[in-house]
């Protein structure tokens, strides 16, 4: 079933019925297919059945999900048309910049599970709010652990420190500055 094909009974939803997704689509996606794969085990399979799920669940999930993924790619293609050229290449630059501190942390912070853990955590968002908010976190990541980078004459970690803070408010300005424009 594609999008096309769900979009009447999609359209007859009750709004009262629609909720906003608690996670991210692509996280909520990954789920969704992780228990359609779960349910292709016959012995899943045939306990949900017998509470009454229908015997072709498992293909109706898939369809779904197939066409939750368009609509998410149609959507995630509409919002990254509307981005300035500048923005998309600020987006990249916080990125790299996360990535190249999120090195230096992982190699200077070998020694610290809990610092590893915290830059662990740091990751795990998707969208350009939590990128921002990961460049503020390991800036102040690194202002805690600043003796733990004293000796990588690679690595100036106050300066990064700044720079990933000014790259962070810069992202976060361009993007208001685009969102109320």
């Amino acid at each position: 079933m594609s999008l096309e094909a769900l979009k009447p009974e999609l359209s007859a939803l009750p709004a009262e019925q629609l909720r906003s997704p608690n996670i991210p689509m692509a996280s909520a996606l990954q789920e969704a297919s992780d228990l359609a794969e779960l349910c292709r085990r016959s012995n899943i399979h045939d306990a949900m059945v017998a509470v009454g799920l229908p015997g072709n669940f498992v293909a109706d999930l898939d369809q779904r999900v197939g066409a939750a993924r368009q609509a998410q790619s149609i959507w995630v293609s509409a919002r990254d048309q509307t981005k300035s050229r500048t923005l998309v290449e600020l987006e990249a630059r916080a990125t790299e910049l996360r990535s190249e501190l999120v090195a230096a942390g992982r190699y200077n912070l070998r020694n610290d599970p809990e610092a590893q853990a915290t830059l662990s955590s740091i990751r795990g968002g998707e969208t350009v709010a939590d990128l921002v908010q990961d460049l503020f976190d390991l800036g102040t990541v690194y202002e805690g652990h600043l003796d733990a980078f004293a000796a990588d004459q690679s690595f100036d970690a106050p300066a990064r420190v700044a720079e990933a803070r000014a790259v962070a408010q810069e992202l976060s300005q361009s993007i208001s500055d685009e969102r109320l424009d």
